[in-house]
């Protein structure tokens, strides 16, 4: 971040060519910000990338699409370029908490790879943009026969697991304000944009919380110009106030992406 109270520069946006079948999925855009390609697929070794590679799809997910529901079974293992995507728990009220977040840091439906078919949580598309897809009993088949690859996924297991004990703890003792500064600071580091898009009700979602509590702290954030935000669209205007608010949740889970 560059600029007054790190307040993110304007970037170039680059088009693009659309994806296999010659067009977008409905209500994606054609273009994207220019950012890093995936962490997990950077990492591979040459040989095992050129495999893995050759049945990669690229795909455009679109804002509040589901990549599969609790409880389905995982038929893709999904790698996030530009797109986030937000991890819920569905309660036996209905209500939903956000468990996990992952960007171009990590990837989804993992544990599918590791005995673990069923999708104990659902996936919902946070922000839209780009991703890998493939399926998982391709990426298992690989990782049996690549020591290289198998470690990755498992070292995704690891990261999953320490931030889903991460949030645990934010979401039992942190302040529904630092949870709220937390996230959004999380988010924006996932972005390759110069706003998030986003909705109180959405935020609600992720917080566990109902949506006036949402409204009453955007709104006193805004007021102490932290955050502004016009037609479901969130600026951060002043990131070191808002790690100020953040709770340490911030710093843990910032080091581990």
């Amino acid at each position: 971040m560059n600029g007054t109270n790190g307040v993110r520069p304007a970037r170039e946006p680059v088009r693009v060519p659309p994806v296999s079948n010659g067009k977008y999925a409905p209500g994606a855009t054609n273009i994207r910000m220019v950012g890093p390609t995936n962490q997990v697929l950077s990492q591979l070794d040459p040989f095992q990338h050129k495999r893995l590679f050759r049945s990669l799809r690229p795909v455009e997910l679109k804002k509040d699409q589901f990549i599969y529901q609790q409880g389905q079974q995982h038929e893709f293992v999904y790698f996030p370029e530009t797109a986030v995507v937000s991890k819920f728990h569905i309660l036996e009220d209905g209500r939903t908490i956000e468990v996990e977040v992952t960007g171009s840091e990590g990837a989804l439906g993992v544990t599918s790879l590791f005995n673990s078919p069923n999708a104990i949580n659902c996936a919902q598309v946070c922000i839209p943009g780009s991703a890998y897809r493939v399926e998982s009993d391709i990426v298992q088949s690989e990782a049996k026969g690549s020591q290289s690859l198998n470690s990755l996924l498992c070292a995704q297991i690891c990261r999953q697991l320490t931030n889903l004990s991460q949030k645990v703890i934010c979401n039992t003792f942190h302040h529904v304000e630092q949870r709220l500064a937390t996230w959004l600071l999380m988010l924006d580091e996932k972005t390759h944009a110069d706003y998030l898009t986003m909705t109180q009700e959405h935020i609600a979602r992720v917080l566990g919380v109902h949506r006036p509590s949402v409204t009453y702290i955007a709104q006193d954030m805004r007021n102490k110009r932290l955050i502004d935000y016009v037609r479901g669209r969130i600026y951060l205007r002043d990131r070191k106030g808002l790690e100020k608010i953040a709770c340490v949740c911030f710093s843990e889970m910032h080091a581990d992406a």
